[in-house]
């Protein structure tokens, strides 16, 4: 596998900038003058590596320069004595107080830097307020993004080149987004809605949500809703706690029983898949006729949450304490594929009229016309991958790199499904994933069925 060095250097630049000049040392004169005193105590600096390890891409955290070379070594979880090589190196000063949190909101502004409602404008989205749209024909489709995603990303997918299931060239999904967004679509107007999705926990921003458009309800204005990953939760909270005029909802690859990339045991393993991901997209971006999703939301987001987390969990490490740390990140605590998840288990039954439809599938790669998904057993479990990697395992089951199949369509326990025509099942697929599916034919079809 060719790692993407230009992606993450990019990525290198914007979360750990170069520092400034070391500040006053923090141990005391006294300190300082004792026998065995050693210098390289007062560097808090904090240091995370990506390397790469028999072929796959892992971080590695490590504290202050004076346990630098003996702990990482000491710390670090190889799953071969292979040699490891340095991809990436990242150098930061940990912020102080509240540390993950400050993190958490720094790093969601990076990633969502506008917020609220915007309106697709023709060319670009630009900020509204739902009070001043006009609303004659009394209807109004919402967008709502997913995890390091805004709303650019529907913008972006749904004029993309795309494909048929046979995998095929498509334009279908262009031709959708031409028909939603002309002057004389169905649609009065074409919104959607930016929002942290790593501070917060889905039901605060269901709460934004709903402020936003109660204007558009006091209008007597119906509402058509699309939602990805994530965003599929941040809808569901916002069904729950207000009587919206939500007349359809499309949930596309939405956790709505949580997903297993959540989950605290597999919090380390899941940053290092994510890390191959976004690498394999990277450059899959650079060599195929058929181009990939932009592969630096992801890779932002996977190393900047590496680096606020990495001293709690000890990426790199054999025992990391995960349950802590997911549970200092809201956004992950709250789509956490666990049976005792305090959120998920109060989210269902929705009390909505509204009618519901998902879309999921399985990503099954091509490992040989695609080699940069060879990584991809690692951390799925495809077949008895389990028993010789069961250490890197995220996924027991099918998934579409993100999110588990299974839990797309249930909606608050197994007996309570999305089922027949409102539920499409894509199957496995090699090009069809969680950061691709409105490229997909067959999603396009389903969205067209379901917002007839």
């Amino acid at each position: 596998m060719q790692v993407d060095q230009t992606l993450w250097a990019e990525v290198a630049a914007q979360v750990a900038p170069p520092l400034a000049a070391a500040e006053e040392p923090v141990s005391s004169i006294q300190q300082r003058r004792r026998r065995g005193y050693q210098a390289a105590v007062d560097d808090d600096r904090e240091v995370l590596e990506l390397v790469k390890d028999d072929g796959v891409l892992r971080w590695v955290w490590s504290g202050p320069q004076a346990r630098e070379q003996a702990g990482i070594r000491r710390a670090y979880r190889s799953v071969s004595s292979m040699p490891r090589d340095l991809v990436q190196r990242m150098e930061y000063r940990p912020p102080g107080v509240n540390r993950i949190t400050a993190g958490l909101e720094d790093l969601d502004r990076q990633l969502n830097p506008s917020r609220g409602l915007r309106r697709w404008m023709g060319q670009d989205w630009q900020a509204v307020d739902a009070s001043t749209l006009l609303a004659p024909k009394g209807r109004v489709l919402l967008l709502v993004h997913g995890t390091f995603s805004r709303s650019e990303m529907y913008s972006t997918e749904l004029t993309a080149p795309g494909w048929t299931e046979q995998g095929t060239p498509s334009v279908a999904n262009a031709a959708l987004w031409a028909d939603w967004t002309k002057s004389d679509s169905v649609y009065d107007a074409v919104l959607a809605f930016d929002h942290a999705t790593l501070s917060v926990a889905p039901w605060l921003n269901a709460i934004d949500l709903i402020e936003d458009l109660k204007p558009l309800a006091d209008k007597g204005v119906t509402l058509d809703v699309v939602c990805h990953s994530r965003g599929g939760l941040v809808v569901a909270w916002a069904l729950r706690l207000a009587a919206l005029p939500v007349s359809r909802v499309v949930f596309v690859g939405s956790p709505l029983v949580g997903t297993s990339l959540a989950a605290p045991d597999r919090l380390s393993a899941a940053l290092d898949m994510l890390a191959n991901v976004a690498d394999a997209l990277g450059g899959l971006s650079k060599g195929v006729s058929l181009a990939f999703p932009p592969a630096m939301p992801l890779a932002l987001g996977a190393a900047g949450l590496a680096k606020i987390v990495g001293r709690t969990l000890k990426l790199g490490a054999a025992l990391p304490v995960a349950d802590v740390v997911v549970g200092a990140v809201p956004g992950l605590m709250a789509q956490s594929r666990v049976a005792n998840s305090p959120e998920l288990v109060r989210l269902f039954p929705l009390p909505t009229a509204a009618a519901l439809f998902g879309v999921g599938g399985e990503f099954k790669p091509d490992e040989v016309q695609e080699p940069v998904w060879k990584f991809w057993k690692r951390f799925s479990n495809l077949a008895d991958q389990a028993k010789y990697y069961g250490a890197d395992i995220v996924f027991g089951q099918r998934n579409d790199l993100v999110v588990d199949v299974d839990s797309m369509n249930q909606l608050g326990s197994p007996s309570s499904r999305l089922s027949g025509v409102n539920w499409c099942d894509l199957g496995p697929h090699p090009r069809t994933h969680h950061c691709s599916y409105f490229r997909d034919e067959r999603t396009i079809d389903m969205l067209r069925m379901a917002l007839r």
